[in-house]
Formats: structure tokens, sequence, C-alpha cells
């Protein structure tokens, strides 16, 4: 066998470096996970390279799917609809498609955020080196929204054929009658800025301070309209996990964004700042003092994550996208839920294949109801395995405006499978409730 010269040898060393380079650099709103540059061009100290263009260059997948169906209408002042787009691609790359719905003619304010995602390779089961998706570029015209939607599932070698679903929910008003205003604050790129600032609507981030596969990033949002209602609600558009060296197999994912209400607050300087902007950035928002601050257009959130294969903490870095709606017709409920880094041996599970569940909330005191997957835990029971399909989504939605009972009802089902016979797997979620305008004769203080 031949021994590679040390030039040589050199060389195979800088290959391997800018395969790993890739990986980490393109980081961008709800994904991180993968370049599609070239590694002659990829110089992430060159100030005319822009991260951000270089994600919007990419090309437009056909994208299959039926027109949304209308979840419920209140002629005048509200239309929900709620759909699915689904893509592949052969060559192991991201996912890129265009979707747009038609808007009624009063509507004035629109906006559209991922309620489901469903991620399969096409031929054998694999590892994973990372997945995500999100919604992005939405953009608000007369009786028109358009969106992108990017989706990814790879290994390490970023060629596998991968088939994507996304679920996504739109919301059409006019605020004259239902008092709600929108920042999705992407509308011509990816991401506003790789520089953090308030009003960013992404961030990226990295587990290496955390001391288990458990990891909390706070973050937030600024927009002085937010200030004109006394709740902002948290809308979840997308996320990203990439294991931050090669790929593995999967026994945990979870994910929480638990929003926390209009308040900021410093709680150190350098490094130790709390909140998570940008791309693998923090920022203080405040002067200090003050050291806090209600209201005054702020709201902030934990967003909760888990990676997990059977070590107890494997590096990761994880990203998200949401909007952020405020005005005084704007409320959320939030149920209680927590995700907890598990063993190979601590859950109960709760079936093999596709696994579904019906949902009923009665009594929600608001006149409008929408159903927000904010939360979830899926995995193996058992120790980790190769990936052949992942995902979790809302598919039905049903919500009568003027129901005396005010019941909202939808279905959530879930899938984590190989290549066996449909292995023991489990589902948790969140559902957080996106509640508009009072309900008649509801007493909300």
């Amino acid at each position: 066998m031949r021994i590679p010269e040390p030039r040589e040898r050199r060389k195979i060393e800088m290959d391997t470096n800018k395969i790993s380079l890739r990986w980490t650099f393109l980081a961008l709103a709800a994904l991180l996970l993968t370049t599609l540059l070239s590694a002659c061009s990829f110089n992430p100290n060159n100030p005319d390279f822009d991260l951000c263009e270089e994600f919007d260059n990419l090309a437009l997948t056909p994208v299959s799917g039926d027109p949304p169906a209308v979840v419920f209408e209140d002629p005048g002042t509200i239309k929900v609809m709620h759909g699915s787009g689904h893509a592949r691609r052969t060559d192991g790359q991201f996912i890129r498609v265009e979707q747009s719905a038609e808007l009624p003619d009063y509507a004035n304010q629109a906006t559209v955020f991922l309620n489901g995602w469903d991620l399969s390779y096409a031929g054998d089961d694999h590892h994973v080196a990372g997945l995500g998706t999100m919604v992005a570029r939405i953009r608000v015209e007369p009786r028109k929204l358009t969106w992108n939607a990017v989706g990814v599932l790879a290994d390490k070698h970023r060629d596998k054929a991968c088939n994507w679903t996304y679920y996504y929910t739109i919301v059409a008003w006019n605020d004259a009658n239902l008092h709600a205003m929108v920042d999705h604050n992407d509308a011509e790129s990816y991401c506003k800025t790789e520089e953090a600032d308030g009003s960013d609507n992404f961030f990226q981030a990295d587990n290496s301070a955390m001391s288990t596969a458990l990891s909390c990033f706070p973050s937030f949002l600024s927009n002085s309209n937010f200030s004109s209602g006394r709740t902002v609600a948290v809308i979840p558009r997308g996320f990203g996990f990439k294991w931050s060296s090669g790929d593995h197999h999967l026994l945990q994912l979870g994910y929480n964004l638990e929003s926390s209400g209009g308040f900021i607050q410093s709680q150190g300087v350098g490094d130790d700042l709390p909140y998570y902007k940008a791309l693998n950035r923090k920022m203080n928002p405040l002067p200090i003092p003050p050291t806090a601050r209600a209201g005054s257009g702020f709201v902030s959130w934990n967003s909760y994550a888990i990676m997990k294969d059977d070590e107890g903490r494997r590096s990761y870095s994880f990203a998200e996208l949401v909007s952020g709606m405020g005005g005084s017709d704007v409320n959320i409920i939030q149920p209680a839920f927590s995700i907890q880094p598990r063993g190979t041996s601590n859950i109960v599970p709760q079936g093999s294949g596709v696994i579904t569940e019906e949902v009923v909330v009665d009594n929600i005191p608001y006149k409008y109801a929408i159903p927000m997957l904010t939360g979830w835990d899926i995995g193996y029971e058992g120790s980790d395995q190769h990936v052949k399909q992942i995902g979790i989504w809302i598919d039905e939605i049903k919500w009568t405006p003027n129901d005396p009972t005010r019941t909202l009802r939808y279905k959530v089902s879930s899938v984590v499978r190989d290549n066996d016979t449909d292995p023991a797997n489990y589902f948790r979620h969140k559902v957080t409730i996106l509640g508009l305008g009072p309900a008649t004769g509801a007493q909300i203080k």
C-alpha cells in the first residue's frame, strides 16, 4: 500500500477541513445543516461573501399539493386555511419551494406559519447529520400571500434522495375588525442580517455551554407595534438540527418554544449575554441601567432543544425561525410542557409506524382559536437507530366561530422509523392556541 507524501497528506487534511467548514458556516434561519458552495469559493473571511444571498440563490424545486383547505372564515374579518406541500430531491441538497394562496378581498394582513413536517430518505435508512424545515420570505400582496419553504434530511455524504412534506397554516384578516399585526420581517431575504439586532426573527447557536443533551436558548423580538396589546404570540416558522461532527444514529429529537411575555432583562456582560440572535451571536438589548423592562415592544421566550443518540451528550447546533403577532385582540393559551433527555429504557412506546392522536379542547375564551405546534418530543423506544422517516404534523383543524361550546379539534400525527418492521416509537406534543378576539359573552381578565 502506497503511503501519501507529506504534501498529499496536507491536501487530504485541507479537503477534510473544507468539508467540515461547509457544514459549520451555512447555518441560516431555521436550518444550519450544509452548504451549497464549492470548496474553492467558500471563504468566510471574504467581506464580499454573503451567506444569506447564497441561500437565496438556491434553485426552486417543483412542489405538489392541493390548495389549502379552509378551516373557518368569518367574512369581512378573518379566514384561516391549512395545507401542505410535498417535494423531492435526489442529490441530497436542500429542497426549496415557493407556494402561494389567494386571500379574500377584505384581508389587508396575513401570515403563514409551520404546523408540521415529515422527512424521509427515498431509499434505505441512514445515519443523520442534520435535518430541518422552515417557512421564510413571506410576502403579502393584494389578494395573494406568497412564501418559500425549505427542508432537508442528510447524512454526512449529502448525496441521499430525500422526500419532504411540510404543513402550514395561513391566517388572513382585516385589521380594522381584528386588531392584530404581524412581524415576519424577511420578505426580501432569508435572514434580515448576519449581525444581531432586536428585529432579527432567527438565531443559530450550538450547545457547547450545556452539560446534557438538553439545550436552552433564550431569544427575543423587538417591534414598537407589539406594545399595542397585552400579549405577543411567538409563532413557529422553522427549526434546524445538526450534529457538530459527522453523522450518527438517532434516539430522541425534541423542541419546545416557551413564550414568556412582554419582558426583557439584562443578565450579564460579554459571553454571559442572555439572548441568542442571528448567526452565532448574543446581545443585550438594554442599556445598563435599566436592567429589565416590561412592555415597550419587547417579547422574550426560551427555546429548548434535544438531539440525542445513546450517548449522554453529543455536541450539536440548533436554529429557530419565528414570527411575532401583537395587538389588542391577540392572546395565547400555552399548556405546561417540558422535554428531558432520556435513556434507552425509560419510555413507554405508543405504537409503530405513524401514530395519531385526536385532541379536543373546549371552553376557549376567544372568538377565534388556531392551534400552533410549538413543542414535540419524538423518538425510538429502546436504543438509537438509523432513520428512514421522521416527522410530526397537524393535518386536521376544526373550529366554528360562535359555537357556544367554543371547542377546538385537531389531529396530530408522528412517525420515527427505520427499515425494520416499524420499530416501537413514541411522541409527545404541545400546541399553543392562538386566540384572537374575545368570545361573545366570555369574561377575559
